[in-house]
Order: C-alpha cells, then sequence, then structure tokens
C-alpha cells in the first residue's frame, strides 16, 4: 500500500496481486524474466480509479513495463510501452 498526497489530502491506494499469466500469443510482447519483481516499484496510472501499473524497463530509459489489473484483484503484465504514452499520473511519479 502506498500514499500519495494530492491536493492536501491522503489517498491511499492498495496495489493488486501480481499473477503471471502465460504469454503464447503470436505478436505479443514476451514476459520478461523480472517483470513480477519489478512490479513492486510500479505506480499506479490514477490516484481515484487505478487500471494499470506502469514501472521502468531496465533495459531502455524511454519504455516502461504496463501491468492491467483484472476485475479478479490481480495485476499481470500486459507489454511495454514509451514513456510519452504514460498517464499523466503515473508519469509524474516516474520521473
Amino acid at each position: 500500500m502506498k500514499l500519495y498526497h494530492q491536493a492536501e489530502v491522503i489517498v491511499t491506494i492498495v496495489k493488486v496481486i501480481y499473477l503471471q499469466h502465460l504469454n503464447k500469443t503470436p505478436g505479443k510482447t514476451p514476459i520478461p524474466n523480472d517483470a513480477e519483481k519489478l512490479y513492486k516499484q510500479a505506480v499506479p496510472d490514477s490516484v481515484t480509479n487505478p487500471k494499470a501499473w506502469h514501472v521502468r524497463s531496465p533495459d531502455n530509459p524511454n519504455s516502461y513495463y504496463r501491468y492491467s489489473g483484472s476485475n479478479d484483484g490481480t495485476a499481470h503484465f500486459t507489454g511495454e510501452i514509451y514513456r510519452d504514452l504514460l498517464p499523466t499520473y503515473a508519469k509524474d511519479r516516474l520521473k
């Protein structure tokens, strides 16, 4: 659980549990070996309704791992995106 300060209001965001899905879909980004470890450092995309979490890729400073939340309280690796595609809330926390 992390606390973020926004406009003098303390907001508590509970991160969902990481669950590694088997990624066998052709054309999709393979799951990196460090995806589960880096998820622990990931930040949410929103303070009020997080649906995805992001963390900088250790291999490329312009690339970020993206983890999507599921309706069952888990999240899984869903690929890599470039910094300019990060939601503003996550980008501000990943400076």
